[in-house]
């Protein structure tokens, strides 16, 4: 009988461990499965006028070890990929009640309707608007580790009401990566951007009594970055971008180049936790830096000689930013994430009479809330809010910018290819 009982316990036994073995099996090859279905896209880093943050609302964490992988021991076979293509494609549609930045002063004298070729042709200071976007990617094959990436970018926002202020943003970028870090380098085109309506300060030659002109411009901005992955919680990343801004006749005195540097750090609180902070430094140098303080426009079209006083738009800026996610079920498909953005920015006119820029200090803030939810290895919803906030020492009317405040409400729809 004893005999028995030991045979039974050892075939059960036996049982047991080839049902463990299958079920690890089993648990491995839906892991590589879901790895291989889930693209993996990094963080936006190109800041896009008049919509949402995308450093929240790109669906891959903001982590090196995502790009690159970990130090830990794999076979050989898993290790080598092929070379692949994929394609994701986002649509954002979000309110926002001031899409112009207008103080509380602006928004009082256009609902009056004093001065009207200030705002012209602005139909609401409010609108409706859809953010549309493409990423094209191709990577590399062989080690993760060694992988290059190049990624098209294309942007769209349109507004529901004010169509006037319509624009499009692209992108290339090229990733390395090395190790346990990547290089990245990567253009961005922004063809034309709508301001707002500026002041035209009298020149020579110029009509008389127009007073106000759409400043608009275009930008081309050059970034490089690079990340390290400093531990297995730990990451950081170094940014440094050099951009120049070209404005249309009559605003050609604030044509600009701008370099910005700063530097990130991410840590991993947990396997569910990631907060990020990080800070840099902003130097903007304007045209009208090198103009005169004033000038005397001597002109046909004037009866007197006037006085005419260049802008000089340039500054100098500290930026700082705090930031997590939190993924709220155990499979990570529901992810919470926030922001709050600090940028001081303090004017550097030496023009005693350029009033709207000489000692001019600005405090801005914007605040980003989202929440996303991975339906499917396909889509991916999401809800956004975002709350900004600027103070000045210049009051709105002799600054084209004053304090202002404004909040976006609006959800987005991922989808990958």
């Amino acid at each position: 009988m004893t005999h028995t009982i030991d045979e039974k316990e050892k075939r059960a036994v036996k049982r047991s461990t080839v049902m463990k073995f299958t079920l690890i099996t089993s648990a491995i090859s839906v892991a590589g499965l879901i790895s291989i279905a889930a693209p993996t896209c990094s963080a936006e880093t190109i800041g896009q006028p008049g919509s949402f943050s995308y450093a929240q609302t790109e669906p891959a964490p903001d982590s090196v070890k995502s790009a690159v992988g970990t130090k830990a021991k794999k076979p050989r076979s898993s290790r080598a990929r092929k070379s692949n293509t994929h394609a994701y494609g986002f649509i954002t549609e979000y309110y926002d009640n001031n899409i112009l930045n207008y103080s509380d002063t602006d928004r009082t004298l256009f609902g009056t309707g004093t001065n009207p070729k200030r705002y012209d042709p602005l139909k609401n200071l409010d609108d409706y608007v859809t953010d549309l976007g493409a990423r094209f990617t191709y990577e590399s094959g062989g080690r993760r580790s060694e992988m290059w990436r190049v990624r098209l970018k294309g942007d769209a926002t349109l507004f529901a009401h004010n169509r006037f202020r319509n624009y499009t943003l692209w992108g290339l970028e090229m990733r390395r990566n090395i190790r346990r870090s990547y290089v990245e380098v990567g253009v961005t085109w922004l063809p034309n951007y709508k301001l707002r309506n500026l002041y035209w300060r009298p020149m020579a030659n110029r009509p008389l009594g127009v007073r106000y002109a759409a400043a608009d411009f275009k930008r081309i901005t050059y970034d490089a970055q690079l990340g390290i992955a400093l531990s297995r919680r730990l990451d950081g990343r170094i940014d440094i971008s050099a951009g120049t801004t070209n404005y249309k006749s009559p605003f050609d005195e604030r044509d600009n180049s701008t370099v910005n540097e700063s530097m990130r750090l991410t840590y991993d609180v947990s396997k569910r936790v990631t907060v990020y902070g990080g800070f840099g430094f902003v130097q903007s140098r304007a045209d009208g830096r090198n103009l005169p303080p004033s000038e005397i426009v001597r002109d046909s079209n004037y009866v007197n000689p006037v006085q005419s006083v260049p802008r000089d738009i340039s500054y100098n800026a500290t930026t700082a930013e705090i930031g997590g996610r939190v993924k709220c079920d155990r499979r990570g498909r529901v992810i919470a994430a926030g922001s709050l953005d600090y940028q001081h920015q303090k004017y550097t006119s030496q023009k005693p009479l350029d009033t709207g820029h000489n000692g001019r200090i600005d405090h801005d803030y914007d605040l980003n809330l989202s929440l996303s939810w991975r339906a499917s290895d396909r889509l991916q919803p999401e809800l956004n809010y975002e709350y900004r906030k600027s103070s000045s020492n210049v009051a709105a009317g002799v600054a084209e910018f004053g304090s202002f405040t404004g909040y976006r409400l609006g959800a987005q729809l991922t989808a990958y290819f």
